[in-house]
């Protein structure tokens, strides 16, 4: 068993020792009290075989939850979650060293979805697992690089909001995820996934399959506040410079483009205007090389630059 599992077990055990103990003794209202107990530890094993059995799990909580309509939340945080896992890992290939041929042969070989493990637990909490299998991946095509990108999403989207506080990011997420380009895109995946309030969700806090290397943050309305101004402007240095690539993995949601191809550095995973919505599109469409002038952070090789000016193809 898991570890989750193993320790929902011997909670259970204690319990069960005292309910016996206590009929011994004829202990009728301590008898009662311990049932009540147990019913919630029993709902507690159910949830602890979903984290074992996953590599992410999301607990609801809110009054959308509370009204009974959790088929509806699970189709509406299947669909996003499964569409910030996609960007994400898209991303984090496109980022990798992976050859330009062996990209464009993988991105469009998506299987339909992640596996999903639904339960229903206790007042006001809706539990989904979420776990990749490699299997079902390699039969749609699905390469290796790909489903360890997609694992390492899974865990960073769990991981992230452990360096949040109330108002803000501790800078030791810089250390957990020194990379400044993937850190931007688990930022921007967990503020997608973090609750507007419109719909009823209070919060949403995730858990990784395993044991967790911090305790879990819910992610609240709270969330989007403090990480826009993050995203929004995502280079905080004066250093500039000009790359030269070949656009790809373009999220239009977050507006960031990976810039692949780039002499002497190798893929610059990009952030730029609303301004330049349009010039992206047609820029990924065509293929053609382009030059990218903006700031960065200071070193040789960045991999997070914020786009400033018009983007112009190369010549």
């Amino acid at each position: 068993m898991g570890i989750w599992v193993d320790a929902a077990r011997a909670s259970l055990r204690i319990v069960l020792n005292e309910l016996a103990a206590a009929r011994l003794g004829d202990e009728e209202l301590a008898d009662a009290s311990r049932w009540s107990v147990l019913e919630g530890m029993l709902a507690d094993y159910s949830v602890a075989k979903v984290l074992d059995a996953s590599d992410l799990v999301a607990r609801l909580e809110g009054p959308a939850v509370e009204s009974g309509t959790p088929a509806s939340l699970a189709s509406w945080i299947m669909d996003l979650m499964w569409k910030q896992v996609k960007a994400a890992t898209t991303t984090t290939v496109a980022l990798s060293n992976a050859t330009e041929s062996a990209f464009a042969g993988w991105a469009p070989r998506w299987p339909k979805s992640l596996s999903v493990d639904l339960t229903g637990i206790g007042v006001g909490s809706l539990f989904l697992g979420f776990r990749a299998s490699r299997e079902s991946h390699q039969e749609a095509g699905f390469l290796d690089t790909g489903f360890d990108a997609m694992h390492s999403v899974l865990s960073g989207i769990a991981e992230a909001p452990g360096f949040f506080t109330e108002t803000g990011v501790r800078e030791e997420i810089s250390e957990r995820f020194p990379d400044h380009a993937i850190r931007d895109s688990l930022l921007s995946a967990v503020y997608n996934l973090a609750p507007t309030g419109r719909r009823g969700i209070a919060s949403v806090t995730f858990y990784a399959g395993g044991e967790p290397a911090r305790p879990a943050v819910p992610l609240t309305a709270a969330t989007r506040r403090f990480l826009r101004p993050l995203l929004d402007k995502p280079v905080s240095s004066d250093v500039s410079g000009e790359f030269r690539g070949t656009i790809r993995a373009v999220d239009l949601d977050a507006r960031r483009f990976v810039l692949r191809g780039v002499p002497d550095v190798g893929a610059i995973r990009c952030a730029y205007p609303a301004a330049l919505d349009a010039r992206v599109r047609s820029l990924l469409a065509s293929g053609a090389k382009v030059e990218v002038r903006g700031s960065h952070e200071p070193t040789n090789h960045p991999r997070l630059v914020q786009v400033e000016g018009e983007i112009a193809e190369a010549e």
